[in-house]
């Protein structure tokens, strides 16, 4: 068939030289059904969807002309414009005159415009080829009724979900090359050739189909020979009124067709597919009980769309059963509780299939519950694999741990329902966005008041004299809440937040944005003089977006604004943006250190023809691999110079076949810190070092003494990264000058010594005494910026508990007891904790856990390397004050004597409602700045004007005199 289509196309527009003549309707009432040109059939009518819960997509698709009033309209030339028709839909359940309306590019039928001045209410039909026409309106002004219209005449065009709309399709654009569902053509109604086509329709289908059920075909037959009868004997008026007979027929004999089709091929389905017997059973015995009630004619036509719906939701849950039970063998080699998980899921929906003979709602559930588990294993496997693939970040681990229990007791669980699981899968990715982040090198984040815009725009600051232009929806990440900016004429906008209190260094402003159009709205950050600004491009879907800044004075201030002269944004156009996030980011230049030029200013040392580059890095870019055959070494590192003292930290996107056989390490001045690469999907891998002599040396190499590597091992690693820390002012952090600026607090204080049995024999300290002691050695810092603290230390000693770890700030106090750990000189290991800090005060250290600090009798431990890292900022907010507001007049609610009309306002849909006793001769919407946004004058008692969502003042006028004004929010 497509190649005819094909044929005849090509065959219009040669022949016809695409002679563009116009349609000219009759203008006498005379009724018109229009067909659109689908490239197949062609006989598809428009009609009215009175019961279709959406305004804007109510015109819609009939498969044939059956003479209904929905289907029909009829046309009006108006003075105004020449050569353009209004178009009006018969519909009977339109209580008043609706003409076809193209505003804000959609179709559908309105009462609030006067068709005969309304520029939104004009059109002409336009020929393509053959008879087919498009069917444009006037090339509608810029603005007009607070709508950005574009340049050209728009053109009627069918939508893939089976709606039409005046979107996406310029008149001009249409060729008998495109014609596809963009050109139309007007049928003249003419009862008496309606009721001939109704007949013809009726015998083709009645050959079409010999093997339907005989009593149907029967019943089929007799309606199609009273209707020939009718044609030949009766009179025109008798004609006409047998004419919802033969309709009705059509329509009870394509159930009935279609019905004995769908058992038919739901029987071979069954009998095709790879389910279990007793499924196959039970799905049988749906469909013959239906077949045999059925043949039986006991079905009305009600019960066979119902049993209809029921079959095939049967069918799509034999479908999830299998698909399920796939996905269990898949898990083979997991958690075996996965699986059970999976099994306990498919046992439940068999049960369902068997017991619930005959319920949609039933069988839909039953999918629903199947998917959700398969969800939520998914999401276990997701974070299974990060917490695996992971080393240090215990606290982290552990939340992420929990999550995962949780999930899987959940999915074993008898009777779990979906909202459960639905809860599981919500808590498994909150976790595993929370270790993510943990994750994240280098990434000190701010924490933000309501980032995400769960509460709406609570402590952001909303500068513009339309505030209500700026209005929270359900459209941000994984459908959350976000913020959407929208006025349908020009306006101003700025959405911030301003904040103090954090570390002066580079930070990173990010959201996650789409916009309408490209450079209309800019995201920002302003700290001091330093000013930073990136127009948002349209690249069609919610993208995260980022700037860098230099915060010089401690505060900064970001958000979103209007590109435009005093945050000016076109009319019409919008923003969605969602998830703000602040992050410190004072990064140290590594040259080449995405592997772009392959080894260039790297040195490799050991076995240096094992380091080669290869496109296995992040995206596929360049990266370096290290392997070997046979045992090997290897090193690949870069030093840096020139750096200012402090902390640093030191990643690189890395993955390996075995793990911990190579490292991500950094070194200064001999003090080495390294983390062991594990995993086989490329992750991002930190270590944290301490900068004291000006120098850094960064890279990859052996895990093994003197960088070796055992035969067959492999590492892939890819951008390397060295991220100045926040400065904490720690002094002599690794005691190389023994306890100088530590406070030793101790009745016995030489229980407290340095030794070189730290790190590779550095200096560190020693608490020893045969009898009984009490000990605390500590710093103390002021003037800390407020947040989230992360202190360690590397330690070993002689039992669990009797000596601990601490910090304290204002009324937080976090004590570690330490456990055992006495694996030989040298043989340190890590410990952490972490406090938060409020009053910008931190002490912090080691001290005996009994009580005063106690330490039993001939206890001892040796520590070294204390670190404090600022994990999380916490910024003071800052009293912004709009600029740009203004004072909107209030509205003044007063009581209507009962003389006065009774004025009722309603929405209804995207719709204003407004109903009145008395006759409405005019209205009229404005913006809350004043701004006309629509105006009709009128006589009728009820009125429903289009609006978008915001606030507006509406002000009716009556045919007595009455003005009354309403303040309205649609939403």
């Amino acid at each position: 068939m497509k190649y005819l289509v094909s044929i005849l196309i090509i065959t219009c527009s040669m022949t016809m030289g695409w002679a563009q003549q116009a349609f000219e309707p009759k203008v006498d009432g005379t009724k018109y059904y229009i067909q659109v040109y689908d490239g197949e059939t062609n006989e598809k009518i428009l009609y009215q969807n009175a019961a279709h819960p959406s305004w804007q997509t109510k015109i819609q698709l009939a498969d044939f002309f059956d003479g209904s009033l929905s289907q029909l309209w009829t046309f009006k030339a108006t003075a105004m414009y020449p050569g353009y028709y209004s178009v009006f839909n018969h519909d009977e359940n339109l209580t008043e005159a609706h003409h076809l309306m193209s505003w804000n590019w959609n179709a559908y039928l309105g009462a609030n415009r006067d068709p005969a001045d309304s520029p939104e209410m004009q059109y002409r039909f336009i020929e393509v080829a053959d008879g087919w026409y498009k069917f444009e309106t006037i090339e509608k002004e810029d603005g007009l009724n607070g709508i950005a219209y574009t340049p050209g005449a728009d053109a009627l065009n069918l939508k893939a979900e089976g709606f039409v709309s005046f979107s996406d399709v310029k008149s001009a654009d249409v060729t008998p090359q495109n014609m596809i569902n963009n050109v139309f053509r007007f049928v003249e109604f003419d009862p008496l050739t309606a009721y001939d086509n109704s007949l013809e329709i009726g015998e083709n289908l009645y050959k079409t189909y010999p093997n339907a059920p005989e009593t149907a075909r029967y019943d089929f037959f007799y309606a199609l020979e009273k209707g020939r009868e009718a044609r030949v004997f009766a009179t025109e008026s008798e004609i006409l009124a047998s004419q919802d007979m033969i309709y009705e027929a059509i329509a009870k004999f394509t159930r009935v067709v279609e019905f004995d089709t769908m058992l038919t091929d739901a029987l071979t389905f069954i009998n095709a597919s790879d389910a279990d017997s007793d499924v196959k059973t039970s799905f049988t015995a749906l469909v013959n009980n239906a077949d045999e009630a059925f043949n039986a004619g006991s079905l009305s036509s009600e019960d066979i769309e119902v049993i209809t719906l029921d079959i095939a939701a049967a069918k799509e849950l034999v479908e999830a059963i299998i698909a399920a039970q796939t996905f269990g063998t898949s898990l083979t080699g997991l958690d075996s509780r996965l699986r059970s998980g999976v099994a306990n899921a498919v046992s439940s929906a068999k049960a369902i299939l068997i017991s619930a003979q005959g319920n949609a709602d039933a069988y839909n559930a039953a999918i629903l519950h199947l998917e959700k588990m398969e969800d939520t294993i998914l999401e276990i496997n997701t974070a299974t694999e990060l917490l695996e693939g992971t080393q240090e970040f215990e606290e982290a681990k552990e939340i992420l741990s929990t999550a995962i229990e949780a999930a899987i007791v959940a999915i074993n669980t008898v009777d779990v329902t979906s909202e459960e699981l639905d809860a599981s899968i919500a808590a498994m990715q909150e976790a595993i966005k929370t270790f993510q982040k943990a994750l994240e090198a280098g990434d000190t984040l701010v924490e933000l008041l309501n980032a995400g815009f769960e509460s709406d725009l609570a402590d952001w600051v909303v500068d513009s004299p339309t505030p209500s232009a700026a209005y929270p929806e359900n459209k941000g990440v994984d459908g959350s809440r976000s913020i959407t900016c929208w006025k349908g004429s020009e306006y101003q906008m700025s959405v911030y937040q301003s904040i103090s209190g954090i570390p002066n260094g580079t930070y990173t402003v990010s959201c996650f944005a789409t916009v309408r159009t490209t450079d209309d709205f800019s995201l920002f950050a302003a700290s001091d003089a330093n000013y930073q600004v990136l127009p948002l491009v349209n690249d069609g879907t919610l993208t995260q977006r980022t700037v860098e800044i230099e915060v010089t004075n401690g505060m900064l201030e970001f958000g979103l604004k209007g590109s435009g002269s005093d945050n000016m944004v076109p009319a019409g156009s919008w923003v969605v943006f969602d998830d703000f996030e602040v992050k410190w980011a004072s990064q140290t230049k590594v040259t080449n250190g995405d592997f772009e030029n392959d080894l260039t200013d790297w040195s490799v040392e050991g076995d240096v023809s094992r380091a080669y580059p290869e496109n296995k890095g992040v995206d596929g870019s360049r990266s370096i691999t290290c392997y070997g055959g046979a045992d090997y070494a290897i090193s690949v590192s870069k030093t840096l110079s020139g750096l200012e003292n402090g902390t640093y930290a030191v990643s690189a996107m890395a993955k390996t076949n075995v793990d911990n056989a190579f490292v991500v390490s950094g070194e200064s001045a001999g003090v080495e810190s390294m983390v062991p690469v594990t995993g086989n999907q490329l992750m991002k891998f930190k270590t944290v070092v301490t900068v004291t002599d000006g120098t850094l040396t960064v890279g990859v190499h052996g895990a093994g003494e003197n960088n070796a590597v055992p035969a067959g091992n492999w590492v892939v690693f890819d951008n390397v990264e060295v991220v100045r820390m926040p400065n904490i002012p720690v002094v002599n952090a690794g005691f190389n000058a023994d306890l100088t600026d530590w406070l030793v607090d101790s009745p016995t204080p030489e229980a407290a010594y340095a030794q070189n049995r730290g790190i590779d024999g550095s200096r560190s300290i020693t608490w020893w005494r045969g009898s009984d002691y009490q000990m605390m050695v500590y710093q103390s810092i002021n003037n800390i910026s407020n947040g989230t603290y992360k202190i360690s230390c590397v330690y070993r000693n002689s039992s669990e508990g009797a000596i601990g770890l601490f910090a304290e700030s204002g009324a937080n106090i976090v004590d570690l007891p330490l456990p055992l750990y006495n694996n030989g000189e040298q043989d340190l290991t890590k410990s952490e904790i972490e406090i938060t800090v409020s009053d910008g005060t931190l002490s912090f250290g080691i001290r005996g856990q009994g009580d005063n600090n106690g330490v039993p009798a001939g206890q001892w431990i040796v520590y070294d390397e204390f670190q404090v890292l600022l994990k999380t900022i916490t910024p003071v907010y800052e009293e912004a004050i709009p600029q740009n507001q203004e004072v909107i007049p209030e509205i003044i609610e007063r009581a209507i004597p009962e003389s006065e009309p009774k004025i009722i306002y309603s929405q209804g849909g995207q719709s204003l409602n407004i109903q009145s006793s008395d006759v409405i001769v005019k209205y009229a919407v404005f913006s809350l700045t004043g701004s006309m946004v629509d105006t009709q004058q009128t006589s009728r008692n009820s009125v429903s004007i289009p609006l978008n969502r915001g606030i507006y003042i509406v002000r009716i006028t009556t045919e007595n005199g009455v003005v009354d004004t309403k303040k309205m929010t649609i939403y």
